[in-house]
């Protein structure tokens, strides 16, 4: 139970970012990304799903389950991976937690209207908030592939 409160009290201090905490990890991968011919930028969606959490707090609407009209709570990633040509994972460039209330509130398009855009239209690293330098060092290296 001590531990518990530690670690709670050590995510609870504003200077803790989880930014400030995977920038050593995108650093690593930018070392990883130079030293390979070929790299694939990946973005993928994970889903945490806490049904049987009803007491956890933050948790947002992440989906309904499709046999029955429960709402269900949990959290919503997005990742930026990066993968070499041979299929071996070099690192997390970029992640960020999506609250569906949040996310609509600010604008952004429903699922079917994102769906209809032409696909020169959507952008595949748009709100992943990627650390400029980061992305700028990669670039450089000119060994991207998409």
């Amino acid at each position: 139970m001590e531990r518990n409160k530690s670690i709670i009290s050590f995510f609870s201090k504003e200077k803790i970012t989880a930014e400030k905490i995977l920038q050593p990890h995108k650093m690593q991968t930018v070392d990883r990304i130079k030293e390979c011919s070929r790299v694939l930028l990946i973005q993928d969606t994970l889903i945490l799903n806490y049904p049987n959490r009803p007491q956890t707090k933050n948790l947002g609407l992440c989906s309904k389950h499709y046999s029955s009209f429960t709402q269900a709570k949990g959290l919503i990633s997005h990742e930026l991976l990066a993968v070499s040509d041979k299929g071996v994972p070099l690192g997390i460039l970029g992640q960020k937690f999506v609250d569906r209330k949040t996310f609509k509130e600010n604008g952004r398009l429903t699922k079917q209207q994102y769906q209809r855009l032409p696909i020169e239209k959507k952008k595949v690293l748009n709100g992943l908030n990627l650390s400029n330098n980061a992305l700028l060092m990669i670039l450089v290296t000119h060994k991207l592939s998409m």
